[in-house]
């Protein structure tokens, strides 16, 4: 199952719903991979990474993503496989 990363609500016990809920989580991941992908797309390499990481934290989208993630967006910002190792 994927990982509960919302932790204001709890994941249903509900096979279901906690379906669902894993599917939405996963879902906001993915976007939020994609939005960073662009956003390194077009940022310029000699930018600090503070002021963007800071409001990517005011957006709380570190809160969704993984490592893993994050590193797939720099690889899709390059134009690399982001599911090679």
């Amino acid at each position: 199952p994927a990982p509960v990363l919302a932790a204001a609500t709890p994941r249903p016990e509900d096979p279901v719903a906690a379906a669902l809920f894993d599917a939405l989580a996963d879902g906001r991941r993915e976007a939020a991979r994609l939005a960073l992908a662009d956003l390194f797309q077009q940022a310029d390499p000699d930018e600090p990474l503070a002021p963007l990481w800071s409001e990517l934290t005011a957006q709380r989208i570190p809160a969704e993503l993984t490592v893993g993630d994050l590193l797939s967006a720099m690889k899709l910002a390059v134009g690399a496989d982001p599911f090679d190792a």
